[in-house]
Formats: C-alpha cells, sequence, structure tokens
C-alpha cells in the first residue's frame, strides 16, 4: 500500500489495525509491505510484525511483480501456512495455501471503465487466483453471488467479512472534543467522494448537478474529494460543460482527517456508482451523521441497508430528483442522518478481522503461522 491509500489500501491498513485489536492469539501475522510506516498504529507486543520489502517501481506494475515474487520467495522460504493476498491475486506460484480477497468483479460487469492494461491482467490471473485458493473473501453478499454465478464450484471457499469504518469517522458523540457549533447548521454544499475515473458515474452527477443549478442560482456548490484517475476526459468536458463552473471545486486527494470534516460540512454525499464491491464512503458519511444518495442495484445498496436514497445510476433524472429532494426536506436529512449513524454501527475492522481470521482457521485448523 502507498502512503495516500484509496480503496484497498484502506482496506489493508485497515484490516492489520482490526487484527491487532482481535489478537487471536493462535495465529501469526507476518505483513509485507514497501511502506511500513502506513502501520505506525500497531502497538507494541500486537503479534503483528511488519517488514520492509522493496518494490521494483513504486506503483501498480511494481506491486503486482512483488506478488508474484517477494512474497512468493518469502513465503516459500519461511514455510507460511498461508498467504493472504489483498488485493484480487495471489501469488502463482509456491507450497504454501492461499487465501484471496476480491473486492469487486468490475473488470467483468463494467470493462469499458478501466484501462486495458489493468483489464487484461485481472481477466487473466484473478480467475486462475480463486480456483488456487482455498479460500475466496468478499465484503458482501452482492459480490459472493456474482462470483458464484461466474463460477458455480468455488461456492463453498466463498467467506463474507464486510468491511468497516475507520477509528477517524468516529459519531459525534463519541468525540473527546466535539465541536462548539451544532454540525447540522454548518452543512452547506453537496460532496462526492472516489477517485476521478468512469465507473464512478462522475459525468452523471455533474450533468444532474448543473441542471439543478441553472434553474436555481441558489444550490448548493457541489465539492469532488478524489485523487485523478483514469480515461477521465468526459469528466473534464462535463466539468467545463456544467451551468455555472464556479460552483464545483476540485479538492483532490484529501487526508483522512480533512476528509472526515468535508463529510461534517456536507448537506449529503453522493456516491452514484455504475458499480462497487462495497462501497466505504457510505459508511464514512453516515458515521458522520451525512445523508447518502446511492445507486440501487449493486452492492451499495446492500451497504446502505435502507439507510440512504436510492436511484438508477444510469438515470441521470433520478439523480438530479433525489439531489433537489435531499436539499429541500430538513426532515428527511434529519431521518437519513440517524438511520445512516445506525446503520453505520452495524460494521467494524474488528469484526472484518475475526471474519478474516476464521475463514483462515478453516485452511489449516492445526497450524500457526
Amino acid at each position: 500500500m502507498t502512503p495516500d491509500p484509496t480503496g484497498v489500501g484502506v482496506y489493508t491498513r485497515e484490516l492489520v489495525r482490526g487484527w491487532s485489536q482481535v489478537a487471536p492469539g493462535d495465529l501469526e501475522l507476518v505483513v509485507l509491505a514497501p511502506h511500513p510506516e502506513c502501520f505506525g498504529f500497531l502497538p507494541a507486543g500486537s503479534g503483528i510484525e511488519v517488514r520492509h520489502v522493496r518494490l521494483w517501481r513504486e506503483d501498480a506494475w511494481g506491486r503486482m511483480v512483488a506478488n508474484h515474487t517477494i512474497v512468493s520467495h518469502c513465503a516459500s522460504t519461511e514455510s507460511a501456512d498461508v498467504v493472504l493476498a489483498p488485493n484480487f491475486v495471489a501469488p502463482l506460484t509456491g507450497s504454501f495455501e492461499r487465501a484471496v480477497m476480491v473486492h469487486d468483479l468490475a473488470f467483468r460487469r463494467h470493462p469499458e471503465t478501466t484501462t486495458w492494461a489493468k483489464r487484461t491482467y485481472y481477466r487473466t490471473l484473478v480467475r486462475k487466483s480463486i480456483r488456487r485458493s482455498a479460500r475466496v473473501l468478499v465484503s458482501t453478499r452482492t459480490v459472493a453471488d456474482e462470483i458464484e454465478a461466474w463460477m458455480p464450484d468455488v461456492g463453498p471457499s466463498i467467506r463474507i467479512a464486510p468491511e468497516g469504518v475507520s477509528p477517524t469517522f468516529l459519531a459525534h458523540e463519541d468525540e473527546e472534543n466535539p465541536r462548539p457549533e451544532p454540525i447540522a447548521d454548518r452543512r452547506r454544499d453537496l460532496l462526492f467522494v472516489g477517485t476521478l475515473e468512469p465507473r464512478k458515474n462522475l459525468v452523471r452527477i455533474l450533468s444532474a448537478h448543473g441542471n439543478l443549478c441553472r434553474h436555481d442560482a441558489t444550490f448548493p456548490s457541489l465539492r469532488l474529494v478524489g485523487g485523478k484517475g483514469w480515461r477521465d476526459a468526459a469528466i473534464e468536458r462535463a466539468l467545463a460543460d456544467h451551468s455555472d463552473p464556479s460552483r464545483v471545486r476540485r479538492l483532490g486527494y484529501l487526508t483522512t482527517e480533512q476528509l472526515r470534516d468535508e463529510y461534517d460540512r456536507a448537506l449529503g454525499l453522493l456516491f452514484c456508482s455504475l458499480y462497487e464491491g462495497f462501497g466505504l464512503p457510505i459508511l464514512e458519511a453516515m458515521t458522520r451523521g451525512c445523508p447518502v444518495i446511492t445507486s440501487r442495484g449493486t452492492a451499495t445498496e446492500e451497504v446502505a441497508g435502507g439507510a440512504a436514497l436510492l436511484v438508477d445510476p444510469v438515470q441521470t433524472g433520478e439523480i438530479e430528483n433525489a439531489m433537489a429532494r435531499l436539499v429541500g426536506d430538513r426532515g428527511l436529512r434529519r431521518s437519513l442522518a440517524e438511520r445512516g449513524r445506525s446503520r453505520a454501527r452495524e460494521f467494524s475492522w474488528s469484526r472484518c478481522a475475526g471474519a478474516t481470521i476464521e475463514a483462515l482457521r478453516e485452511i489449516r485448523p492445526g497450524r500457526r503461522r
């Protein structure tokens, strides 16, 4: 993982944090990390060893190569029982058992939203990795069903370990030093969180927001949080075509603390992706009392659990109507905030770690490492 993690990087960091909280006495965890400082939160005596590994190059390709060389070599030389691969693909070689985390099947469901290189890599290796793994971890029933429909014979090896909420996103009532002013009074703008890439559906979100701004000079501004992604030419055109570009602000990648503050000032989160395997921003926003608009028919609906406004992500009109409804109805925002906080409390990284540990124990119940 990198010092500025998104998606899989956040999953890896928080799974390790959750593991340290569960602290299973019968299992030893060794984390191979190109940036060990990302795990500086681990307390002494946690039973988790973090080892520095050097990558061929500091990018996705460097991590992919390391997965099939450095990770495999280290696991083999130290006689590891199981290698847990957190990013879709387990090492190809080695005599150890494998468990793999498959976050989604976007490369199959929406191949047009990713690059040719990534699409080819995942199409080539994810299926092989699933077949070679003793346990296949997913974070939602939605993804479990998708994998089983694609590869019916691997169903018995699938285990669901829902993700959680990072400790930085504590509920307001749990903060040691709450803000002096009511957060509800500070909410002014709408918020988008996600890498700027096609699957996040930002083009339609911008179109819907632009339509509302065209007819209402006081409609809330839209703040965009997320680093530059890929195949983003359409997003740039949509930004240029917005009816009032001054009411769209690009904030780029933010730290966890900065993102928490954005949730606190937002009237609502717009997370209307074409497809997701989970959707961490939904839980983050809910934990902060920020109402959510998200997509119907993907894992986001499962994660939201009835505590969000749902839209068809390919229908710009539905996104527009949901935005207008959320902005215009204070009672609805209050209801969604309350239901969202309740829903978010059902998820935690310690539970995710516990479910993951149980899946690993099933592979080698009599072994320790």
